[in-house]
């Protein structure tokens, strides 16, 4: 009867949690994107977030980033369920996502919208976190911004370092249980596009 009913409760414990346990993947400057790597250890780590992210489960995962300046080339899209987690957003210990100076950039922004210019960007999704970061791009060649988040929920930034960036440098829209918090933001909105997106851009946020 006891294993019964301990059997029950293994049964009804997956039905609540899921079957998915995630997985921590790591980037390091000396990393390689190759399919002879999984990226589970320092020692067999990815190069970049792009490649890191096309290789996730759909389990909730960590994502460990080590020290050091890696270059993005294009908008990287995350997914649900995901943390980032840098190694510090100062000094030689910095973890720093700078925009690529090749990266292809409109010549101006129309009358409504910015080009969508952004280093990270995420729409539907649910449960991520970015933390411990330096989100940049060069003052010689900005783009958009650092984050963009539509239509999703139970978003958390924390003690991230933006700066420089055309025209906004985080933009939440349409959010539900989002935080932005212990960070700093600076010059992340030099551009005008018939209004100023500001250093954080906000719209129709609940519960946030």
């Amino acid at each position: 009867m006891n294993k019964c009913v301990m059997c029950a409760s293994v049964v009804l414990w997956f039905l609540i949690m899921g079957t998915g346990f995630g997985a921590d993947f790591y980037i390091e400057v000396n990393g390689q994107d190759s399919e002879e790597r999984d990226g589970k250890s320092k020692e067999t780590a990815f190069a970049t977030l792009q490649y890191a992210v096309s290789k996730l489960p759909e389990e909730a995962n960590t994502i460990y980033i080590g020290s050091g300046t890696f270059e993005i080339k294009k908008t990287v899209v995350l997914k649900s369920n995901m943390k980032i987690v840098g190694s510090g957003t100062k000094g030689d210990a910095a973890t720093v996502f700078i925009a690529n100076d090749k990266w292809s950039l409109k010549p101006g922004f129309n009358k409504r919208n910015p080009p969508n210019e952004y280093l990270m960007s995420f729409e539907k999704a649910k449960g991520l976190e970015i933390t411990n970061l330096s989100l940049r791009s060069k003052p010689e060649h900005r783009i958009t911004g650092a984050v963009f988040c539509k239509r999703s929920q139970e978003i958390t930034i924390h003690n991230v370092h933006v700066v420089d960036f055309r025209w906004g440098g985080i933009h939440l829209e349409l959010v539900k249980k989002a935080k932005v918090y212990n960070s700093t933001l600076h010059n992340c909105s030099v551009e005008k596009s018939s209004w100023w997106g500001g250093n954080i851009r906000s719209r129709y946020l609940d519960n946030s």
